[in-house]
C-alpha cells in the first residue's frame, strides 16, 4: 500500500520545499527506507522530514538560502543504502544526510559520510555501534544502552520488581535488542534485583527458552524483541500462566504488537523516543500540525526525522557554513530542544536526552512517564 502512496509524495517533496529567494539551495540527503521490509516506517521518516522542510522554508531558509530535501531509498537492505548514500555524496553534492532509521543500515550509510567528511544524523538507529563508525556520525536518539539501563531503573523503583527474567533475540552479531537486553540486566543487577538472562535464535527456540525464565518465578518480564515476536512471546507467557508485568524498549513501537498481542499486551510498558499522547505543549503542537498535514498522528520514526532535521538546521546556521567540518563542530556542540526532549551531545556523539515511557491501554499507547538525562 505505501509504495503506491510514495510514488505520489516523493516527487513533490524534492520540488516544494525550497523557497524563491534567489539563492543558493542548501542541499541535504535524505536515507529512509521507502521500499523493502522497513517501508512503513520509511515512510513515516519522509513524512517528518517533509514537515520539517517546509517550516524551516516557510520561515525563510537558513540565512535567506532555501534547505532542499533529496531523498534516497536504501531498499531497507545494506547495499541499498550503501549505493543509495554514494549517489546522494557523488552525484547530489549533499551537505549532510538525514537518516537511515535503522542500526543496521547507519552503519553502511555513515562510513560513507565519515570518508566524504560530511555530517549524517540517523534517526532511530539506536546500537551503540552506530556512533562509533566515526566523529561525522551522530544519531538523533537514545542509545540502546541507555533505554535498557532507563528499563530497569522503571521496573526496580516504580514497578517494584526484584526478580525479572529477561529474553532477546540474537542474531549473526550483536544488536541493538541484544544492547537492550544486557543493559537492562546489568543495571537491574546493579540496583539489587535478580534477573535472569537468556536469548533465542541462533538454533534456540523461543518457547522452550520462555519457558526456562518462567520456571524461576520472575515478577516482571524484560523482552526486547521486534513487535511481531515480542507479542507472540507475551501471549505465551501468559499462556503459561505469567501474571506479572511485561516491559520492552522501542522495537515494540508496532501496530503488530498490540493487533497480534491482543489481551496478552495490555498494561505492558515499553521505552520509546516519542509520545503523542505526551502532554507538553509543544508535543501537542507538533501533534496537531501533523495530524493537519498527514491525517494521522506521529510515530516515534516521524517525530525522530523532524527533530533530526531541525537539530541539523539548527548546527547550519550556528556554522555560518555548509563546511563538512565546520558543520561537525557544530552538531557536536549542540543545545537544541527538540519535540522529543533537549539534545547535547555526549564524546560519542550520541544524545543526553530524555526517554518516554509509554503503556498499552486499550490497545493504544498511553503516556506514563519521562525520565530525564
Amino acid at each position: 500500500m505505501h509504495r503506491l502512496q510514495v510514488a505520489a509524495v516523493v516527487l513533490p517533496l524534492i520540488v516544494s520545499v525550497s523557497v524563491s529567494c534567489g539563492k543558493k539551495e542548501i542541499v541535504i540527503g535524505g536515507l529512509a527506507s521507502i521500499s523493502g521490509a522497513a517501508a512503513d516506517g520509511g515512510v513515516d521518516s519522509l513524512h517528518g522530514f517533509e514537515m520539517a522542510f517546509a517550516e524551516r522554508n516557510a520561515a525563510g531558509g537558513i540565512h535567506g538560502r532555501p534547505v532542499k530535501l533529496v531523498l534516497a531509498d536504501d531498499r531497507s537492505d545494506n547495499l541499498g543504502c550503501t549505493q543509495a548514500a554514494q549517489k546522494l555524496v557523488a552525484k547530489n553534492k549533499v551537505v549532510a544526510i538525514l537518516g537511515p532509521a535503522q542500526s543496521w543500515l547507519a552503519e553502511d550509510g555513515g562510513r560513507i559520510c565519515q570518508q566524504a567528511e560530511i555530517p549524517m544524523v540517523a534517526t532511530t538507529a539506536t546500537d551503540p555501534v552506530v556512533t562509533g563508525v566515526g566523529d561525522f556520525v551522530f544519531r538523533a536518539c537514545y542509545t540502546d544502552q541507555r533505554q535498557g539501563e532507563v528499563g530497569a531503573s522503571f521496573a526496580y523503583d516504580v514497578l517494584k520488581s526484584r526478580n525479572a527474567a529477561s529474553i532477546f533475540g540474537k542474531y549473526f552479531r550483536v544488536t541493538a535488542l541484544q544492547s537492550a537486553a544486557e543493559s537492562f540486566s546489568a543495571r537491574f543487577s546493579s540496583l539489587g534485583g535478580k534477573v535472569a538472562t537468556d536469548y533465542y535464535g541462533d538454533g534456540k527456540d523461543p518457547r522452550q527458552v520462555l519457558a526456562g525464565l518462567l520456571a524461576a518465578k520472575p515478577d516482571l518480564l524484560y523482552v526486547a524483541a521486534p513487535g511481531r515476536q515480542a507479542a507472540d512471546i507475551a501471549r505465551q507467557a501468559r499462556e503459561k500462566g505469567f501474571n506479572g508485568p511485561m516491559l520492552g524498549p522501542d522495537s515494540w513501537d508496532s501496530p503488530q504488537f498490540v493487533e497480534l498481542g491482543g489481551p496478552a499486551v495490555e498494561g505492558c510498558y515499553f521505552t520509546n523516543h516519542f509520545c503523542a499522547a505526551d502532554t507538553r505543549p509543544e508535543v501537542q503542537d507538533f501533534v496537531k500540525k501533523y495530524v493537519g498535514r498527514f491525517g494521522v498522528a506521529p510515530t516515534a520514526a516521524a517525530a525522530m526525522a523532524y527533530d533530526a532535521s531541525r537539530l541539523l538546521f539548527d548546527s547550519i546556521n550556528r556554522a555560518g557554513s555548509t563546511n563538512g567540518p565546520a558543520l561537525r563542530d557544530a552538531l557536536k556542540a549542540a543545545d537544541f530542544p527538540g519535540i522529543s526532549g533537549r539534545m547535547k551531545f555526549d564524546a560519542s556523539r550520541n544524545p543526553q536526552k530524555p526517554v518516554a515511557i509509554i503503556q498499552v491501554q486499550s490497545g493504544k499507547w498511553a503516556y506514563n512517564s519521562t525520565v530525564n538525562p
